[in-house]
């Protein structure tokens, strides 16, 4: 009945609205969460780069009023901090507050137990196609997108 891309879109939408639903990530929204697992793997990584806003601005495809509101929020509830860059005081580096953390932790880990609930109804082999398949969808909606605002400049 529908083509396949209609059909994608159909679940590319179930699955964002799923996602993206409260009871998921009680504590903080999408958006602070988000902005919490950046930082988040970034320190599991050990990256010795400190973060500016506009770092995660370009990580996350979120417009610079958003972030803001979203860091601000953060900063509020004391999951992060924001410090100045000593060689430039407009910049601000961003950093896991590791006292109040544990407020992103427990959502994180109640995501992960979903994630691990889902593996084991679809199987590990399912779940590593279904990653390998984000990973490439997310490429190909980079890639598209950039290419157009690089033709629009």
């Amino acid at each position: 009945m529908f083509d396949t891309n209609e059909q994608l879109l159909m679940a590319w939408l179930r699955l964002s609205s799923t996602v993206n639903n409260e009871r998921i990530v009680s504590n903080l929204s999408f958006n602070e969460a988000l902005v919490c697992d950046v930082l988040y793997y970034r320190n599991l990584l050990n990256v010795e780069e400190q973060w500016t806003a506009a770092d995660l601005c370009r990580l996350t495809h979120m417009h610079k009023t958003l972030m803001n509101r979203t860091l601000k929020s953060l900063e509020k509830k004391e999951i992060i901090v924001r410090k100045p860059d000593p060689k430039d005081k407009r910049k601000y580096f961003l950093n896991i507050n590791p006292v109040n953390f544990k407020t992103f932790l427990e959502v994180h880990e109640k995501t992960l137990e979903l994630v691990k609930d889902i593996t084991a109804y679809i199987g590990e082999e399912k779940a590593k196609e279904a990653t390998e398949s984000f990973h490439k969808v997310a490429e190909a909606v980079d890639h598209i997108i950039y290419k157009k605002e690089k033709k629009n400049d």
